[in-house]
């Protein structure tokens, strides 16, 4: 993980530089049309390079899974904050891991199926989690876990592979 940071870097670096060595060839506009173009291209170019990135990571997670239990620890809604066209929901989660307690926090624009109600904030949902990156995870919504049964009778499912209706990609 830490070498694909270092490439991102590396190659938003190197388009901050072609974009300041491009606009000098451009005489015809002032310093802060270039600046403004600059900060532009520099924005676009991480935006792209950050979704390489995720996308990246899930494939990693989807090549190499494990499973846990998590709890959700929050549920965010931004109804009542700024007024917008689309709500943007947002869960906050726990799962252990090794004897480790990892958070994560996913929207609904995430790759899983999000659910379209407010989740059951008392239950335990399955977490997917990339096994060399704990952290990369998802909590399933659609995978409740009512007893230890039902968690084995989900991990063999996901022995011949992913289902289709964990992801939305």
């Amino acid at each position: 993980m830490e070498l694909t940071n270092n490439i991102i870097i590396i190659i938003t670096l190197l388009v901050f530089v072609f974009s300041l060595l491009l606009l000098q060839k451009l005489t015809k506009f002032d310093f802060h049309l270039k600046a403004i173009i600059i900060v532009f291209i520099s924005l676009f170019s991480a935006m792209i390079l950050l979704s390489i990135k995720g996308n990246t990571e899930f494939e990693k997670l989807k090549n190499d899974y494990a499973f846990s239990e998590g709890t959700i620890l929050e549920y965010i809604n931004n109804e009542g904050k700024k007024p917008t066209k689309r709500l943007i929901q947002k869960v906050k989660y726990k799962y252990l891991v090794d004897n480790y307690i990892y958070t994560n926090q996913i929207n609904e624009y995430s790759e899983i199926v999000f659910p379209y109600f407010k989740p059951n904030l008392e239950m335990k949902y399955l977490v997917i989690y990339e096994k060399n990156n704990p952290q990369n995870s998802y909590i399933l919504f659609n995978y409740p876990l009512n007893n230890t049964i039902q968690k084995d009778e989900y991990i063999k499912l996901f022995e011949k592979g992913i289902p289709e209706n964990v992801f939305e990609k």
